[in-house]
């Protein structure tokens, strides 16, 4: 059931060395997005004075950009 071919590019040095960094840059990312999540959840329960703040003149306030960066 096994592909000579798969098991060739599997064994692979530059292969394994490729696979090792992927894996390590997606736990990086998957760290970062937690820490941005609850960062901002944290912010909300404990700071709301500070997400309440405007922006401006308007009647925009911190807390809008923010959660939208969290979402982008």
């Amino acid at each position: 059931m096994s592909d000579p071919v798969i098991a060739k590019i599997q064994s692979h040095p530059k292969y394994q060395e490729l696979r090792s960094k992927r894996n390590s840059f997606g736990w990086l990312l998957t760290i970062l997005m937690l820490v941005v999540y609850y960062g901002y959840i944290a912010l909300i329960a404990f700071d709301k004075s500070f997400l309440a703040k405007p922006l401006g003149n308007g009647v925009t306030t911190l807390g809008i950009p923010l959660g939208m960066g969290v979402i982008i």
